[in-house]
């Protein structure tokens, strides 16, 4: 009963419709030997009874076929690859930075063009009239 428990108790539960801890130890035995003459005549309803683990392992393989299933090795390259796309990553994100940032001509103009609608907000308030030019930004392309 030992080497099949799991199975068994998928095959109690799937296809009985009973739980193992509703069973008496006497109702147990019932249902084992049930289970144990299905199992040795192959008449069992679906594979996944005769062998759990590896159904399993063949149902991650369907679901995710890029992804083996090889106990700590695979969690080791899984780390080893997670910290190579983090590298990356910032890599890229340095690169992309360094290309945002504006030189210091560039952030004066931008702070004199702030100033600008700043002064020309408040002429609006006082009831002058600012001139169209003040706080736009004229960019030439070469």
């Amino acid at each position: 009963m030992y080497t099949k428990e799991a199975e068994f108790r998928c095959w109690l539960i799937e296809v009985k419709n009973i739980s193992v801890e509703s069973l008496p130890p006497s109702g147990m035995k019932q249902y084992f030997a049930e289970y144990m003459e299905d199992y040795n005549t192959a008449t069992l309803p679906h594979i996944k009874y005769y062998n759990l683990d590896k159904y399993e392992m063949e149902e991650r393989k369907k679901n995710n076929p890029w992804d083996d299933f090889h106990g700590e090795s695979s969690s080791m390259t899984d780390i080893l690859q997670d910290e190579k796309r983090h590298r990356q990553l910032n890599k890229s994100k340095r690169a992309t930075a360094s290309s945002i940032m504006m030189t210091e001509d560039q952030l004066k103009d931008l702070k004199k063009i702030y100033d600008e609608r700043v002064a020309a907000d408040r002429l609006k308030k006082m009831g002058y009239e600012p001139k169209s030019s003040m706080g736009i930004r004229y960019e030439m392309q070469i």
